[in-house]
C-alpha cells in the first residue's frame, strides 16, 4: 500500500461511549476518495458474482434502481466518473437539480484491501472508541442527497460511528419506544448478516415524528455516534457522502455489556482473555470459534477484509512499522499465536521476545530481523499480512 495509514484522532465534548452524539475527527488517509474507490469495487464484485448476494443499492426519487432498465443507467456509480462528485453531476444532468438519490454499499472491507488497512489503521488510533462487536463490524458507504433514508425511521443492533466525509448530513434520533405514535406499523426484519435484527416503523405522520426527534448535525470532519437500538434517519443537506462503521451486537440492548481489548502495549493477551473473548462470542451465535479464530477477528475489530495482496514470500532482513492496526499475540508453552489483519497463524515459542520488539516499535520504526527459521517465517508472515513491510 503506497499510501500512508493515518490513525484516528477523535475529539470528544463527554462520555466516549454515549447514546448519541457528534464528534470531532482527523484522519487524513480516511477519504470520499477511498470510499468511494471501495464502493465502485463493491459494485463490480457484485456484477461478477463475487459477492454472494446484493452489497450496493441506488435508490432514485424514492424508487430501487433496476439495472436491467437503460432509463436507469445514468443513475449507477462508474468507473469513469470523476469520483462522487462526477457521478452527482451527472446524475442531475440526466434526471434534474434536486432530484432525491441515494448510493449505499455495505461490506466494502470485504472487496477493497486498500479502505480494509485504512480503517484499521483508523480505528488502531481511538480503539477506546470501538467496542470489539460480538458479530462483524461492516463497513457501509452512503452518498448523494437525500431526504430520508430509504426504509425510513429504523433500528439495528449496530454501534455506529458515521464519519461524514463530504457535505453535510444531519440525523434525526428518538430515544425508547414512549414516542412512537398511535397507529405506527412496526416490523422486525433480519439484517444482512447471520443473527442480525432490524426494525422499521410505517408512521402515520413522519413529519409530527421528526418533530419529536433529537436532531444532530454534522459536516465534513465530525462523526455521529449512537448506540445499538436507538431509533433514527438520515437526511443530507445537498450532496454528502458517510462512511458509516456498524459493529454489530446481539440486540437491541444499548446497555449490554461492551468487550474492551486488553492488550499490552506489545500487543500481548493473555489467554483468559481470549477465552473471555471467545465467550462473548459464543453467547449469541452458537458454537464459539476457536481461540485461534477469537483472536483474528479481535486483530481487526470484526471486520472482514480483502485477502492479503501476495502470499507470504521470501523474509526481509529488517521491518519497519507502517500501520496503527492491531499486532496482538498469545504465548503458549510451546507456541505463539500470532493475530493481525483478521488472520491469526502459529509460531514457535522462541520468536515471543522478538514479536514484543515488533509490537512496541511506533509506525516509521524498524528492527532486524533475527536470523532462524522461526523468526525468518514470521517477518515474511506480517509482512504478506500488512502489519509491517520489509526494508
Amino acid at each position: 500500500m503506497t499510501m500512508e495509514l493515518a490513525p484516528m484522532t477523535l475529539r470528544t465534548t463527554g462520555p466516549r461511549t454515549p447514546r448519541y452524539a457528534v464528534w470531532d475527527w482527523t484522519c487524513p488517509s480516511l477519504t470520499q476518495e477511498a470510499a468511494w474507490h471501495a464502493a465502485l469495487r463493491a459494485i463490480r464484485a457484485q456484477e461478477e458474482g463475487r459477492t454472494g448476494g446484493r452489497v450496493t443499492w441506488t435508490v432514485l426519487d424514492g424508487r430501487v434502481v433496476d439495472t436491467r432498465r437503460h432509463e436507469d443507467g445514468a443513475a449507477l456509480p462508474a468507473e469513469d466518473d470523476d469520483g462522487f462528485a462526477g457521478w452527482y453531476a451527472r446524475v442531475e444532468a440526466a434526471y434534474g437539480s434536486g432530484t432525491p438519490v441515494l448510493f449505499y454499499a455495505r461490506d466494502l472491507a470485504r472487496h477493497d484491501r486498500d479502505l480494509f488497512e485504512v480503517v484499521l489503521s483508523a480505528i488502531g488510533g481511538s480503539p477506546d472508541a470501538f467496542p470489539l462487536p460480538r458479530n462483524r463490524l461492516d463497513v457501509e458507504v452512503f452518498g448523494g442527497d437525500y431526504r430520508r433514508t430509504p426504509g425510513g425511521v429504523h433500528r439495528e443492533y449496530s454501534v455506529n460511528r458515521h464519519f461524514v466525509l463530504a457535505g453535510t448530513k444531519a440525523m434525526h434520533m428518538w430515544p425508547g419506544d414512549d414516542w412512537i405514535p398511535a397507529g405506527a406499523e412496526r416490523r422486525h426484519t433480519t439484517g444482512f448478516l447471520p443473527g442480525v435484527g432490524e426494525e422499521h416503523l410505517s408512521l402515520p405522520d413522519p413529519a409530527a415524528a421528526d418533530a419529536s426527534s433529537r436532531v444532530l448535525r454534522a459536516s465534513a470532519g465530525q462523526v455521529f455516534a449512537w448506540v445499538n437500538g436507538l431509533w433514527h434517519i438520515g437526511e443530507t443537506e445537498g450532496p454528502a457522502v458517510g462512511l458509516n462503521l456498524a459493529s454489530y451486537m446481539a440486540s437491541f440492548d444499548a446497555d449490554e455489556a461492551p468487550f474492551t481489548l486488553e492488550a499490552t502495549e506489545e500487543g500481548r493477551v493473555t489467554r483468559d482473555w481470549v477465552e473471555a473473548y471467545r465467550s462473548y462470542l459464543d453467547t449469541p451465535y452458537g458454537a464459539p470459534p476457536g481461540p485461534d479464530a477469537a483472536l483474528a477477528a479481535a486483530s481487526a475489530f470484526g471486520i472482514e477484509g480483502a485477502p492479503p495482496r501476495t502470499p507470504a514470500g521470501e523474509p526481509p532482513a529488517k521491518v519497519v512499522a507502517v500501520t496503527h492496526a492491531p499486532l496482538l499475540w498469545c504465548a503458549e508453552e510451546d507456541h505463539v499465536t500470532v493475530a493481525t489483519h483478521g488472520r491469526s497463524a502459529r509460531f514457535a515459542a522462541t520468536v515471543a521476545s522478538w514479536l514484543a520488539e515488533v509490537g512496541r516499535l511506533p509506525v516509521g520504526g524498524s528492527c532486524e530481523v533475527p536470523s532462524g527459521a522461526a523468526h525468518c517465517a514470521l517477518a515474511a508472515w506480517l509482512v504478506a499480512g500488512s502489519a509491517v513491510a520489509g526494508a
